[in-house]
């Protein structure tokens, strides 16, 4: 069983990704938490970036029915991800 994160709103989520990444060495400057279609942010995937774009590492994250959110410990590399705003494509 993985371990989970428990934090209270997205901006904590997005630092503490931040901060696994800097104690495993990895190299991220930003954390995009695209949600839902609905844009409610119930669930999806955290993704933290270089610089330029480029995906270092992703995990899932959740909101339980209390508000609270939780994202997986583990993080997973995606070294093939990038992000693209819409107007880059």
């Amino acid at each position: 069983m993985k371990a989970n994160i428990y934090c209270p709103t997205i901006k904590d989520m997005r630092a503490k990704l931040l901060e696994l990444c800097e104690q495993k060495g990895i190299n991220a400057s930003d954390v995009y938490a695209p949600g839902t279609e609905k844009g409610d942010n119930r669930y999806g995937l955290l993704f933290a970036t270089d610089a330029n774009g480029n995906v270092k590492m992703a995990t899932p994250f959740w909101r339980s029915d209390d508000g609270i959110y939780m994202m997986q410990a583990d993080l997973v590399p995606a070294p093939q991800l990038k992000v693209i705003s819409y107007g880059q494509q």
